[in-house]
């Protein structure tokens, strides 16, 4: 009697994302932006593969080379989308334009994609609130020696993980870097920061 072998089969998984950690994940996507992608199908893993990236209406074509240098079983590579000229590791893609990523790194017959949207409206307008207490019930502008201030910011769009603001004395230039996290994912950041008399701490 033989013995009928049957080949696994291994489906590829597509993420997008908006940052370089591939901690945010986005599907939208701003003209200029950079498209950050990871692969997997749960089993390969190692060098480098090739996935696709089509323009849906107009049809024009990216390849871009992934790559899982620390053989993770993930691939991890980027491009970017814009109304520029298509050429290597860029997308020409006009607003509201969709593409489509497609990825099958055994070489199956279960390929795997993800849809990205192109989104030029404009850029997101941060909005800056300021606070007296760490409830962020009172807002505040004015502050003294030694005060703490309590800010939140939003765009209304961006969620998730830690951004950097910068903070600049208008009338001596000097400043400071203050991380924000949006620790409930709700769309604000949220930090402080002292104001001294002395020099910058």
């Amino acid at each position: 009697m033989g013995i009928t072998t049957v080949a696994a089969a291994y489906v590829d998984y597509v993420f997008t994302y908006s940052d370089l950690s591939y901690s945010v994940p986005a599907i939208t996507f701003d003209d200029g932006a950079t498209v950050y992608v990871t692969v997997t199908d749960q089993n390969t893993s190692g060098g480098t593969k090739t996935i696709g990236v089509k323009n849906d209406q107009d049809g024009n074509t990216i390849s871009v080379i992934v790559d899982d240098s620390d053989a993770d079983k993930i691939y991890k590579k980027s491009f970017v989308i814009g109304s520029g000229v298509n050429a290597a590791g860029y997308l020409h893609m006009e607003h509201g334009q969709t593409a489509t990523i497609t990825a099958n790194l055994d070489g199956d017959e279960y390929q795997g994609t993800a849809t990205i949207t192109a989104n030029y409206v404009g850029a997101l307008q941060d909005i800056i609130w300021t606070y007296s207490d760490p409830n962020r019930t009172v807002e505040a502008t004015e502050f003294g020696d030694g005060d703490s201030v309590y800010f939140k910011v939003s765009d209304s769009e961006t969620r998730g993980g830690i951004k950097t603001i910068s903070v600049e004395n208008n009338t001596i230039g000097n400043s400071i870097s203050v991380k924000i996290p949006d620790s409930q994912v709700d769309g604000f950041y949220l930090g402080n920061f002292k104001v001294y008399s002395q020099g910058n701490d």
